[in-house]
């Protein structure tokens, strides 16, 4: 790619990045930051997780007007396009967002450990990049146990209907540790959280230094300290 191509590229992708907040945007926030996503490895050849994170995770929901919830928001767009693809969409995280959400999106503030949200509620729940988070208290979350994450896990299954589809991505790495505050999930401590229901749908990927190679030889569990893979996977409720 040329220089000239490359930086209107760039500065495309700047400008939809200043627009992504504008209030008037609403559910085309998700379809910019999206898109710019996907000019991104043009750019610079870096692939951000997230894209093909969010692609996975709508491949794998079932049709409008199913009820999803999403955890662990935070100030994620992840919401903004279920609600526009017509889902019952809601979403949770321990503290509110930086905006407000829109009507057709319902916001519970709530702790992932210990959900009020009643059993057999949702059609799917979605959770992206969460698990290695939980009890580490990167983001002043409460400290926990290291093996937090599988009551949290425990939690979601809870609160899906019988039959419904829990979507997890998260970090793998040759074993399980921390790293930058970070839980890297090693290949026992996956297959002992796949247990948890039915696997339905997993795919690994792995960063080789500048951008994601999808991983058909394990090369998710040979990373090493810093560096890390990737595991998508459906787990249906038993």
């Amino acid at each position: 790619m040329s220089q000239l191509i490359k930086k209107k590229a760039l500065k495309i992708v700047e400008i939809a990045w200043s627009k992504i907040n504008h209030p008037k945007l609403g559910n085309f926030r998700f379809d910019i930051l999206n898109f710019a996503y996907q000019l991104l490895p043009l750019i610079n050849g870096l692939n951000n997780p997230r894209f093909f994170e969010w692609q996975f995770a709508l491949k794998h929901l079932p049709k409008p007007p199913a009820k999803v919830i999403d955890v662990g928001t935070t100030n994620s767009l992840f919401p903004f396009k279920l609600a526009a693809l017509g889902y019952k969409t809601h979403c949770l995280d321990q503290k509110k967002p930086d905006y407000k959400f829109p009507s057709n999106i319902f916001f519970h503030q709530d702790n992932l450990l210990k959900l009020k949200l009643r059993s057999n509620t949702f059609n799917a729940v979605t959770s992206i990049s969460v698990i290695e988070h939980i009890g580490m208290g990167k983001y002043k979350d409460p400290k926990a146990s290291q093996n937090s994450y599988l009551k949290a896990i425990m939690e979601m299954l809870r609160i899906l209907k019988p039959q419904g589809h829990l979507i997890i991505t998260t970090n793998t790495s040759n074993k399980t540790h921390i790293f930058n505050q970070e839980l890297c999930f090693g290949k026992k401590q996956l297959e002992k959280i796949f247990s948890l229901g039915k696997l339905l749908n997993l795919e690994y990927r792995y960063f080789n230094g500048r951008s994601w190679i999808i991983d058909n030889k394990n090369k998710a569990f040979k990373v090493k300290g810093s560096e890390f893979g990737l595991a998508m996977f459906v787990l249906k409720k038993n």
